[in-house]
């Protein structure tokens, strides 16, 4: 599920948002969802709070094509609606 808008590369504003809500040295508990083509764990992360529903809803992620079918897809997509900063 990729946005239908232009997208400027957000990596360095993700990336301190998420530096941000996990401190160095913070505890994490991962969820395994699935596993990519590529062998990689699909996972939630928590500290407190589920760090991927954050990110999507605070507009510094969006769920990737292909990992629609995982179990928590339609969370996330309820999570891009809520977004508060995503263009509609």
């Amino acid at each position: 599920m990729r946005p239908r808008w232009p997208r400027p590369p957000y990596g360095a504003q993700a990336r301190s948002y998420l530096q941000s809500r996990l401190r160095l040295g913070s505890s994490v508990t991962l969820r395994p969802q699935t596993v990519d083509r590529y062998g990689r764990t699909v996972a939630e992360v928590f500290s407190g709070v589920n760090i991927n529903l954050a990110l999507v809803e605070d507009g510094m992620a969006y769920p990737l094509r292909g990992h629609t079918a995982t179990p928590i897809a339609g969370t996330w997509a309820s999570a891009m609606q809520r977004s508060s900063s995503m263009p509609r």
